[in-house]
């Protein structure tokens, strides 16, 4: 494996295993703002959307076989 594949792999390693941490986060984030009377708020929606792209893109790459 050349240097430039072990630095690609790492990389993708880092992106795959922040996707990971981030869906674990965002539930807790969003209950946080639930409890403080924000699910209403444009924060609350963003997080929400962060959310569901998070999903999308882990489910797509187990699809490929990546996860």
């Amino acid at each position: 494996m050349s240097e430039q594949e072990k630095l690609e792999l790492e990389r993708y390693r880092a992106f795959h295993q922040g996707l990971r941490r981030r869906r674990e986060e965002i539930p807790g984030e969003l209950e946080a703002l639930r409890q403080a009377g924000k699910g209403k708020t444009v924060q609350f929606r963003e997080l929400l959307s962060e959310k569901l792209v998070v999903e999308t893109i882990l489910r797509q790459m187990q699809y490929a076989g990546l996860a």
